[in-house]
């Protein structure tokens, strides 16, 4: 397998998980926002402030879906595990078998791979150099990752 045709596989992945995160925080947004549509149906019951420590979505069988509360909010898929969260970190994805895969900070973007192994981060990004082991910040760029966290690509902005 070329370099090439490994990176499209690599990207191709990246953006699949992308796509997945999105759709997570968008049916997440949704459900978010239909809680106060339910109560604007009720105009007999339509109170002037709601106040509560806690708010959380439950599915027909009476399980969690979703919640926020001061810590944050979060989904849960049918199986109750955790996929997304929302918190003063940033959005993080997690996959089936609850290992975090992605996550939006206010560094940027990071994914991992299956292994937890770090692939790809966009944004501001340290990297060490071997020789001294010094930690260079870069405030944008896009790096790839192998296995070992050696750096097979990387595009800095300066």
């Amino acid at each position: 397998m070329s370099e090439a045709t490994l990176l499209e596989s690599r990207l191709s992945k990246v953006e699949q998980d992308n796509r997945r995160l999105k759709l997570a925080l968008g049916a997440l947004l949704l459900v978010m926002a239909a809680v106060p549509l339910i109560g604007a149906v009720m105009p007999e019951q339509v109170q002037d402030t709601v106040r509560a420590r806690n708010f959380q979505v439950i599915d027909e069988n009476g399980n969690w879906r979703a919640a926020m509360n001061e810590n944050g909010i979060v989904y849960y898929d049918e199986n109750f595990n955790l996929r997304v969260q929302i918190d003063e970190r940033g959005i993080n994805y997690l996959d089936e078998n609850q290992t975090p895969r992605a996550w939006i900070s206010e560094n940027g973007f990071t994914y991992r791979d299956e292994n937890n192994h770090t692939r790809a981060q966009l944004g501001s990004v340290g990297l060490v150099t071997p020789s001294t082991g010094a930690t260079t910040t870069y405030p944008a760029q896009v790096v790839l990752y192998d296995d070992d966290r050696n750096v097979i690509w990387s595009a800095v902005g300066r």
